[in-house]
């Protein structure tokens, strides 16, 4: 993922736009708009990876038409049905837009008007505030990840989020884009993952992080689409399915591996289930996590990192709202050749008072 450009305009899916305009009345196309040319996201269910609109439509006459179309649904955020002009040809579209407001694309049928469009595949908006910590699902996206115990517009944080996910081959170089946020970046990809309902599901998804004009806050904006059910698993997987079981080999009773963002301390994902009594999930007072007090010694272990691990007792918020007192044990993780984390080991205290002052680092 380069940041401040598109995709190339290439042909990475290997696909013959001579047969796909063929074929054009019988897909919807899911459509991002967030960066500086529409970019192609899906073929019906089929995913594509943000491949540019022209190089899927360069040979089709109507194109300035299509785009002036695009442009028109995701400023006004209205459906439309626009019939070309001495042609008989249509073109219909749906907005993707999400409960705060802001359009991240549009879903896109054109075709004869002797022909009746198929079904409308279900896709999803989505949005992460880097700085707050809370992502916004809308309904559309909830249904492609079966999340019924949520509702539109509500707000979560991205540890949650990721509690539907599957481990995935490119993971670790989604969590680095998510830690160095960098405007511009990109990043596509299908991941298997499991809803409320327990039961499979495989989602193509597309994210880029935006600078918000209003708040100028950074914020990684993303729509999805549901393309099926896993199958066995495929040989760039067997590397992460590895490694998750020796993460649960050596997983110890009582606690629980986490995934921090070492620069603001954020929870990005749990390796084990969530510690419970923790008030890990989203709050929207913002109160903060680690107590004021503690807050040196956890940038203290970060800093240690770099020497080898740390650990230091720390006490972090609870459910409750008191603070609970945590053994910390924090090991360096290498999410890309650039960018690192902290796999953080944490167990409960049982005495109470206040914790140790001491810090290890072990080489």
């Amino acid at each position: 993922m380069t940041p401040h450009q598109s995709p190339a305009v290439s042909n990475p899916d290997g696909f013959s736009e001579a047969k796909y305009s063929l074929r054009m009345a019988q897909d919807w196309l899911l459509i991002e708009t967030l960066g500086a040319e529409p970019t192609v996201v899906a073929v019906g269910r089929q995913p594509k990876k943000m491949v540019p609109l022209p190089v899927i439509l360069h040979r089709n006459r109507y194109l300035p038409a299509i785009v002036e179309a695009i442009t028109r649904t995701v400023t006004e955020k209205i459906p439309i049905t626009e019939p070309i002009s001495g042609a008989d040809r249509v073109i219909i579209t749906q907005p993707l837009v999400l409960p705060t407001g802001e359009a991240h694309g549009l879903q896109l049928w054109f075709g004869s008007t002797s022909e009746t469009p198929p079904e409308r595949p279900i896709a999803g908006t989505w949005a992460w505030n880097i700085a707050t910590g809370g992502t916004t699902l809308d309904e559309g996206c909830l249904h492609v990840n079966g999340i019924t115990n949520g509702k539109p517009g509500e707000v979560q944080n991205i540890a949650e989020s990721f509690q539907y996910i599957e481990p995935n081959p490119d993971e670790a170089d989604a969590l680095a884009k998510l830690v160095t946020s960098a405007p511009g970046e990109y990043h596509c990809a299908t991941w298997d993952g499991k809803g409320d309902d327990d039961l499979p599901r495989r989602v193509h998804f597309c994210a880029r992080i935006c600078t918000d004009p209003v708040c100028s806050q950074n914020i990684v904006r993303g729509l999805n689409i549901n393309v099926g059910t896993p199958g066995p698993a495929k040989p760039e997987q067997r590397p992460i399915i590895l490694a998750q079981q020796l993460l649960a080999a050596v997983a110890e009773p009582g606690t629980h591996r986490a995934l921090v963002d070492l620069r603001s301390f954020t929870l990005l994902k749990w390796v084990d289930d969530p510690m419970p009594n923790l008030a890990w999930q989203y709050d929207p007072s913002d109160e903060p996590r680690i107590h004021p007090e503690d807050l040196e010694k956890a940038k203290t272990m970060a800093r240690g990192l770099r020497y080898g691990r740390t650990e230091d007792v720390i006490r972090l918020r609870s459910s409750e709202g008191d603070w609970l007192r945590v053994q910390a044990t924090a090991n360096l993780a290498l999410l890309d050749q650039h960018t690192t984390a902290a796999l953080v080991t944490l167990r409960e205290v049982e005495s109470a008072g206040p914790g140790p002052t001491t810090l290890s680092a072990q080489n």
